[in-house]
């Protein structure tokens, strides 16, 4: 009964991809739910998956020799990769440190820093003197370019 149940709740589009549907275990249905499960949660769907993976789909069903559960493990390790790709978050921006200045000592520095649209300053272990001038620096500039 559950093993029907899992197969209820998994599109057609999905169990359509085994030539012998029969194979299919209740760990299989369950991971097939799983699959479509989390397609639905980034607001994909299984026609999407299904195109990306029919050139495989088609050697794999292409080779006859290869027996029925063997080809059942190998759709399922392919729609379980392809479905990893397609959820997968894209890769992190990285940020862009270039120094500003080199100093003598290891622990001081002055280096800008750029991620997307993002601009920072930083400086470690700059002196009172330095500070103030580098603030009234960026004030003139903002009010300069800034204030209209």
């Amino acid at each position: 009964v559950t093993r029907a149940l899992q197969a209820a709740a998994v599109p057609q589009e999905l169990i359509s991809l085994f030539p012998v549907q029969s194979e299919l275990s209740f760990s299989d249905y369950k991971i097939l739910l799983e699959v479509n499960e989390k397609l639905s949660e980034k607001g994909l769907t299984s026609e999407g998956l299904i195109q990306s993976v029919s050139d495989q789909h088609d050697a794999i069903l292409s080779d006859y020799e290869r027996p029925d559960d063997e080809q059942k493990a190998s759709i399922l390790k392919l729609i379980s990769q392809a479905s990893q790709a397609l959820i997968a978050p894209p890769p992190k921006e990285k940020s862009v440190i270039s120094a500003l200045w080199t100093f003598e000592e290891k622990d001081k520095f002055a280096r800008k820093r750029v991620k997307g649209r993002t601009l920072t300053y930083e400086f470690s272990r700059m002196s009172k003197v330095v500070q103030d001038e580098l603030d009234k620096a960026i004030n003139e500039v903002l009010e300069r370019n800034l204030s209209q």
